[in-house]
């Protein structure tokens, strides 16, 4: 919880892989951010909470939440609204990945995936990602995904501070 040892918080814990996955899901790159972040509860000059809305370079306007406060469990869920419905992952425990059609009568379809990590109680497991990373190492192949890729999810939250500092909208690349 400290800004000498840490850099930042619950963006830099949570934040980072949120913009990540939001620049995945969505395959565009973030072009403006305006972000709203403090710390509420937890000890320490981090923060604990923050509220950004990322404009991306084709129109598309996504939130992106993170929090270490959420009670009375922790929310690690994504919600994309689409012309024809709307996808939720990690919204339902019983329905990790949900598709709700926006048709009357076409009703939503559910997929299964591998169990989200989490913090809680037997949400730990093996993701494989650092078993990758020292096969790389052992075996000098490039990584699936290269540091570019998180280079552009921390400039997004690196903007996203410059937004909270300055109250202004951030624009990208830095």
């Amino acid at each position: 919880f400290s800004k000498k040892e840490a850099w930042a918080g619950a963006m830099a814990d949570l934040g980072v892989h949120k913009a990540d996955l939001m620049r995945w899901l969505i395959g565009d790159e973030v072009q403006e951010v305006a972000a709203f972040i403090s710390c509420f509860e937890k000890p320490g000059d981090v923060d604990d909470n923050a509220i950004c809305i990322l404009r991306f370079k084709k129109g598309t306007i996504g939130t992106l939440t993170a929090s270490w406060t959420y009670k009375p469990k922790e929310d690690n869920s994504t919600i994309i609204y689409c012309e024809k419905g709307t996808l939720k992952l990690a919204a339902d425990p019983d329905n990790p990945i949900l598709v709700e059609f926006a048709q009357p009568g076409r009703g939503e379809a559910t997929f299964e995936v591998p169990k989200l990590q989490s913090n809680e109680a037997g949400g730990q497991s093996s993701s494989g990602v650092i078993a990758a990373f020292i096969d790389c190492l052992e075996s000098g192949h490039a990584p699936t995904i290269n540091g570019e890729e998180g280079r552009k999810a921390l400039e997004i939250i690196i903007a996203a501070f410059q937004s909270a500092d300055d109250s202004r909208v951030v624009q990208l690349p830095l």
